[in-house]
């Protein structure tokens, strides 16, 4: 996930393999796993608040899956922002040392406290359109299978 987030904000050149030698070279291992609790903050959380909302928005809307999927990934899409946020520049950060604490804590005196949610339109799209596609497989196989 370093090196996928490194290539997405233009921090590594050249093919994954010798971007993962400089991650290597630099940081060692370790650097290779960097933010990989957050990583666990961030997707254990989504997946509660994901199921819920289905669950939810199943009870309340009826059986449509696809509408029903995309609705709950958008939410926990944004709820979990700011840990997404949070585990990025994490992963991208240049200061090995840094704590997430100063992270967060330098982000919202320069930047304010919605730099935290700074992509959650399109975590929610994009979280939304794929956990909405998925339900749907998802139901439709368990319809067809009879289960």
């Amino acid at each position: 996930d370093v090196v996928k987030q490194r290539y997405m904000v233009g921090r590594a050149r050249g093919t994954v393999v010798t971007a993962t030698r400089l991650i290597l070279r630099r940081d060692g291992l370790r650097g290779l796993y960097r933010g990989f609790l957050l990583t666990f903050a961030t997707y254990g959380p989504f997946s509660a608040i994901y199921f819920w909302s289905y669950d939810l928005f199943t009870r309340r809307m009826g059986q449509y899956p696809l509408i029903n999927g995309t609705l709950a990934g958008a939410v926990a899409g944004v709820a979990t922002q700011p840990v997404d946020w949070l585990k990025t520049r994490v992963q991208v950060s240049a200061d090995v040392g840094g704590s997430s604490s100063r992270i967060v804590f330098d982000a919202i005196r320069d930047e304010g406290v919605s730099a935290l949610f700074r992509g959650a339109a399109a975590r929610a799209f994009w979280l939304g359109a794929s956990c909405g596609i998925t339900m749907q497989v998802y139901e439709s196989a368990k319809a067809g299978l009879g289960v």
